[in-house]
Order: structure tokens, then C-alpha cells, then sequence
């Protein structure tokens, strides 16, 4: 990573609950964060090519996703969502080891959300 990257949270919990074989695998998770203050700007280069922006504050962030496998293929789609927020956040990259990812998020006064997508392919 080139660049900058901070985050606080008072308190963090998170879960996850699913369903596998041998083929395939379907789950969902969830995310809570209370409190939560984080930064981030910069260029990620090692292992493929990723750029972010992130200056975001909440007294309460939580994220939803469903994620699914498919001969060895992961896919993760969700909705995060803020109470209380300020700031924004923009994620695009793909690393060969680690996928495809893209995140945005924007929240500005009681409520704020945004959505996540990632794809990993079979290691």
C-alpha cells in the first residue's frame, strides 16, 4: 500500500452462518461496529493493482453479505449501512491471489450505506 490507512472502533462483532460441500458452499455474514473512525487513501500495488479513498465517521456501522462458492470460486455481495455518519469511502482492485474487490459507501448526517462485492477465484 502507498499511502495512508487508520481505523478505531470502540466495539466489533461479527458472525456467520452457512451451508457446505464438496462443490458448493453458501453463507452470511455480519458485521458491527460502534463507534467507528477510519482513513484511507493510496494506491495498493503489491500482488495487483488496487486504488482507495476512505474518511468516514459513525456511532454505528454494520454490514450484511451473503456469499456463495462454486468450484472454488467465491463470490461476496452485501449492503453496509451507518447511523449517525460523515464521510464517504471508494474501493476498486484486483489482485490475482485475492479477486476482484469494489466497496463504496457514502453517508452524510442520520443515515448513510453503500454496497461491497468481491470475487476470489478458485486457489
Amino acid at each position: 500500500m502507498f499511502g495512508a490507512y487508520g481505523k478505531a472502533s470502540i466495539s466489533n462483532a461479527n458472525g456467520k452462518i452457512g451451508v457446505r460441500n464438496d462443490t458448493v458452499s453458501l453463507s452470511a455474514k455480519g458485521v458491527c461496529d460502534v463507534l467507528v473512525g477510519s482513513d484511507q487513501a493510496g494506491i495498493q500495488y503489491k500482488d495487483g493493482l488496487g486504488v482507495a479513498a476512505k474518511a468516514k465517521a459513525s456511532v454505528l456501522s454494520g454490514r450484511a453479505t451473503a456469499e456463495f462458492e462454486f468450484f472454488g470460486w467465491q463470490v461476496e455481495f452485501g449492503v453496509s449501512g451507518d447511523l449517525l455518519s460523515v464521510g464517504a469511502e471508494a474501493m476498486i482492485g484486483f489482485f490475482p491471489n485475492e479477486g476482484l474487490d469494489v466497496k463504496c459507501n457514502v453517508g452524510a448526517g442520520l443515515f448513510g450505506g453503500g454496497c461491497v462485492f468481491r470475487v476470489k477465484p478458485n486457489q
